[in-house]
């Protein structure tokens, strides 16, 4: 390698003081960023824990991140970050913990990414047994792995919990590859206004719920795809898919955003 000249050692070091002051201010927005927090939490009204979790306010705010991405930074790596820094300043409002389904290093992986390093996180050995434990300790959250066939979600519905995201939030995209999952909360502030419904189906009449399954914007979240008796399933609410067959009864579940989708050339 030839040796620098003066005048590249002067422009690396003018890069690296740019750094330097890009890293300083980043860090100052977001200790200005915690003053504002504590500036809101005096301001609104007191919800208690499960008050903290503004799921349509998270899903505005990563849409609003789509929008305005460019450039070569990724935007998983982006969406990391921001995610990091909701759970984060979440946190700081009212603590919190997050149960986990099942020891699948998967949804550990997607619970760092989705929760960052700073949100607790309690295995419990399966499914149930996390919403179990969302049930007793509300104000937390549960995440679960999506799928099954056996209506485990019967169970977490009767005991006050509900669907507030479905992971992953970004659409398919290189390197994003964790499997389908559910975040449970015991509450449903902010669920309303969703764009996505969730809804627990059950009917005696298998046909019937197999042809609802495969109609455009009906997705099955957890349930059998041939149809079977009983299926959680996420629907559009802007021109959403009325369930209006008397042989189905449906049930509200919750929630969702839709998928974060970004531009694939910036």
């Amino acid at each position: 390698m030839p040796p620098r000249s003066p005048d590249d050692a002067e422009r690396l070091a003018d890069l690296r003081a740019r750094i330097d002051d890009i890293d300083a201010r980043m860090h100052a927005l977001l200790q200005e960023r915690a003053a504002v927090i504590r500036e809101l939490m005096g301001a609104k009204p007191a919800r208690g824990t499960a008050g903290a979790f503004r799921p349509e306010r998270e899903a505005h705010m990563m849409a609003a991140l789509a929008d305005r991405h460019a450039g070569e930074l990724p935007f998983l790596t982006v969406a990391h970050i921001w995610r990091t820094i909701i759970s984060t300043f979440t946190q700081l409002q009212a603590p919190y913990r997050v149960f986990l389904g099942g020891d699948d290093a998967s949804l550990r992986d997607m619970a760092r990414y989705q929760f960052g390093y700073s949100t607790p996180l309690e295995t419990a050995p399966a499914r149930g047994e996390a919403l179990r434990l969302l049930a007793g300790n509300p104000g937390n959250l549960a995440l679960v792995p999506a799928g099954g066939e056996d209506a485990w979600w019967e169970e977490a519905l009767e005991a006050g919990c509900h669907v507030i995201a479905v992971l992953p939030e970004v659409g398919a995209q290189a390197g994003n590859e964790f499997p389908a999952a559910l975040v449970f909360a015991a509450n449903t502030i902010g669920v309303d206004d969703l764009p996505r419904r969730v809804q627990a189906l059950r009917t005696n009449d298998s046909t019937a719920l197999r042809a609802l399954l495969s109609k455009p914007g009906c997705d099955l979240l957890a349930g059998p795809a041939d149809g079977g008796r009983a299926a959680l399933v996420a629907i559009d609410r802007d021109g959403a898919m009325a369930i209006d067959d008397q042989a189905i009864a449906v049930r509200a579940a919750g929630g969702t955003a839709a998928p974060v989708r970004v531009r694939e050339s910036v």
